[in-house]
């Protein structure tokens, strides 16, 4: 006999006969009764059967009916409201897509133990919650097209994933349960609200994103980094360490994006395609700019109409020396020194811009303020780069180029260094003019006479003066 479910066949085996009359065997089949525990069990956890909830009667007196509330365990509340976080639609909670997804509750289910007026404040603290979280898993859902955006939109899918993976685990304590577990809805809320608050403030944040994005024309594309900056060390002030470091986490993660086309400006001294979230920008002339003025006319700093430079307001003040160490760098490919000497890392490795480095517990570090940590490790970061190329520039120019000696030349023509010879050609002049000749202010008689009194020096190239 072989049973499937609630079916049983029963086959009997025959032997093999040549008479085609004969019956080859029979095949009973009949049911078993089932065993209706399980489907008892479904049933009871299907809590959108109605219930009646009764209500408390007199001493002696049977319990009255309500008939306008459905009666739930504390379990099946808990269920609902965990699925609900997730962002999975409920029986419980229910979304209004057509008032901005906000999220309302059922007033017909009901706690048999628990008040109505308890139970919806409980209810109406984990809609909010919900609704904040679905606002910021709609926006995570948005196409980004700006690579600053993308990234910051991947710590925020990141988080979210993080935040379902603990909701998971809640769940997981109910569905199998290592030892005795008590089911209570304000612990599940207690609990909830912990793990939820980073998340919550990163809604806020989100929310102004697109605020401003709505009534600005042009909103700057870095404004998540400094809302995420001033987040990070409002959050540190007030000692919140929990959103601090979730902050300041995603705040790092994202200004990782940010920082790779400023190393390849001070490394090489250019501009990776036509990114406008740098604040380096090439002029409109520089492809007819002259070896005399590449140095102020082929690269300029973005400023916005206040004559602010276009970055993020805790890079301003680094702003000068970012944009000097990469001209610096240009410069020296012009003047053919640059030998990839600028772009060798130090011995000891590149500083890093992380959490982990820039907010260090031990020493007097964890005392500072997390815009002084961070000020001073950019500090370090670009320290390297810029002593580097400027030193390899001065080297170049006063070696190579003979700045020293254009230097000197010029004390000696335009600053009088050597009185005797500017006496020789005054003498020479005023001669001229006593004698009252016409040409004495002739330009190539002129140009000769300082040609031969200069042309004694070692630092002036008597043939370059006119």
């Amino acid at each position: 006999m072989e049973e499937f479910g609630g079916l049983a066949i029963v086959a009997e085996d025959t032997q093999d006969t040549s008479a085609p009359d004969e019956d080859p065997g029979g095949v009973e089949i009949f049911l078993v009764d089932a065993d209706n525990h399980g489907l008892q069990e479904l049933q009871d956890a299907q809590f959108w059967v109605r219930q009646v909830l009764t209500d408390a009667a007199p001493t002696g007196a049977p319990p009255i009916a309500n008939e306008g509330l459905w009666l739930v365990t504390e379990l099946q509340v808990v269920r609902e409201v965990l699925f609900m976080l997730s962002g999975l639609p409920t029986s419980l909670f229910l979304t209004n897509a057509a008032s901005n997804g906000d999220i309302t509750w059922d007033k017909k289910y009901a706690l048999n133990h628990s008040s109505q007026p308890l139970l919806h404040k409980v209810f109406d603290s984990f809609a909010a919650i919900g609704m904040k979280l679905d606002h910021l898993r709609t926006w995570a859902k948005l196409k980004q097209t700006v690579l600053l955006m993308q990234t910051f939109r991947t710590g925020v899918e990141e988080r979210l994933r993080q935040y379902n993976g603990t909701l998971s685990g809640i769940q997981e304590r109910f569905i199998k349960p290592e030892q005795g577990v008590i089911v209570s809805l304000i612990e599940i809320h207690t609990e909830i609200q912990r793990h939820t608050r980073p998340l919550l403030e990163l809604s806020v944040l989100v929310s102004k994103l697109k605020n401003d994005a709505h009534h600005s024309s042009s909103p700057q594309k870095f404004q998540h980094l400094e809302l995420l900056f001033e987040s990070a060390c409002l959050h540190e002030a007030i000692g919140d360490e929990q959103v601090f470091h979730f902050m300041a986490k995603l705040f790092f993660e994202c200004f990782q994006t940010y920082l790779k086309p400023i190393g390849v400006w001070m490394k090489e001294g250019e501009i990776v395609g036509h990114d406008d979230t740098f604040f380096v920008a090439v002029t409109e002339s520089a492809a007819d700019t002259d070896m005399g003025s590449i140095w102020h006319d082929r690269y300029v700093l973005r400023q916005d109409n206040r004559g602010n430079v276009q970055a993020p307001k805790f890079l301003r003040a680094a702003a000068n020396k970012i944009f000097t160490t990469g001209k610096s760098v240009m410069f020296l490919k012009q003047l053919g020194g640059h030998d990839g000497s600028v772009t060798t890392p130090p011995p000891q490795g590149e500083p890093k811009l992380d959490f982990n480095t820039v907010c260090q517990s031990d020493g007097l570090s964890s005392l500072a303020p997390f815009s002084e940590l961070f000020n001073t490790a950019f500090e370090n970061w670009i320290k390297g780069k810029h002593q580097t190329s400027s030193h390899i520039l001065r080297e170049r120019l006063f070696s190579g180029c003979g700045l020293w000696r254009s230097l000197d030349a010029l004390e000696y023509v335009y600053f009088l260094r050597d009185g005797a010879l500017f006496s020789t050609i005054s003498a020479m002049l005023f001669e001229k003019i006593d004698r009252g000749k016409e040409a004495w202010n002739d330009q190539f008689l002129l140009t000769e006479m300082v040609q031969s009194v200069f042309g004694s020096l070692k630092c002036v190239d008597a043939k370059r003066l006119a």
